[in-house]
């Protein structure tokens, strides 16, 4: 017999776990960058322009504003693994994360080919900098404050 109540109680506890583990890896994270595709964001109407319908990009976009902005701690972490999720097809929600993406740095075509090209004259020189202290330097942004960066 299917007990529904059971369901949603173990439904509920799973998803906070999830949500947090994703708030604390965020939080963790020196940059964050989001692939801004016709998939993850869509328009709705002529006011609310930037949604998503999915509740994950949602709470990560939305995490992204509220999270602290360390200072880089850059240490070397190897993690294997692939999660898959399936999300339902038949509910259709929608989250509004306008004002979310707004406060992030939008992030080009151009600014990843130049970003390439300085590490790689570093590299030639000789000269060691981190990749993401490149990337930084484009937008003004010091190496002692992480980021969040929208692409």
């Amino acid at each position: 017999m299917y007990d529904y109540n059971l369901r949603n109680y173990s439904t509920s506890h799973v998803h906070m776990m999830l949500s947090m583990a994703l708030l604390k890896m965020l939080d963790k994270a020196e940059a964050m960058v989001f692939v801004n595709t016709p998939n993850s964001i869509s328009s709705v109407s002529e006011t609310i322009s930037q949604t998503t319908k999915s509740p994950w990009i949602y709470s990560e976009v939305v995490y992204s504003s509220l999270i602290r902005r360390n200072n880089p701690k850059r240490v070397q972490a190897v993690t294997e693994g692939k999660m898959i999720f399936n999300e339902a097809r038949s509910i259709d929600i929608g989250y509004d994360v306008q004002e979310y993406l707004e406060e992030h740095i939008k992030l080009g075509d151009s600014n990843l080919d130049f970003w390439a090209k300085t590490y790689i004259d570093f590299l030639s020189r000789r000269e060691y900098i981190h990749p993401l202290d490149c990337l930084y330097a484009q937008f003004n942004v010091g190496t002692n404050m992480s980021t969040t960066i929208m692409r």
